[in-house]
């Protein structure tokens, strides 16, 4: 029986993101406002890190519609890995002014959060942008939700 050997590697489209330090949810929120902030449908962005909390890559993961985005846990988690990201964000866009998460918002958020601890890749946060040009912590949002 043959077996073919087989490599993988990601495509580099060769534009730069940025070099600056993100530890925190107020220093990427302005990164993804340039990717997604002003899109007219959903979408799904991954901000990957170093163990030192700084830029390593970035990807769409999803393209949604006017109300909703779809994503695949396991392509999030290729990159990720692939990449060796120690961190990561994750940030979708709301078209109207609202912040509020959705359960499924919670849900995946939770859940993808999981994921990346059995991956060893830590997810810091995970964003909702508005047409405002504002910004939610779901992390936070459930923090205080579940101090009420």
């Amino acid at each position: 029986m043959e077996i073919s050997e087989v490599h993988l590697c990601l495509k580099d489209n060769g534009k730069r993101i940025c070099n600056d330090h993100i530890p925190d949810c107020d220093s990427a929120f302005p990164f993804f406002e340039n990717q997604i902030g002003k899109s007219t449908t959903e979408r799904f962005c991954a901000l990957f890190l170093d163990y030192d909390y700084y830029p390593i890559g970035c990807s769409i993961i999803g393209i949604g519609t006017a109300n909703k985005v779809l994503i695949d846990p396991s392509e999030l988690f290729k990159i990720a890995l692939l990449l060796n990201a120690r961190h990561f964000y994750i940030a979708h866009n709301h078209l109207g002014s609202s912040l509020t998460p959705t359960q499924s918002d919670i849900k995946s958020t939770q859940e993808i959060g999981f994921l990346g601890k059995l991956l060893s890749v830590d997810l810091i946060d995970s964003l909702i942008l508005n047409s405002k040009n504002e910004y939610l912590s779901i992390r936070k949002y459930i923090l205080e939700k579940g101090n009420e």
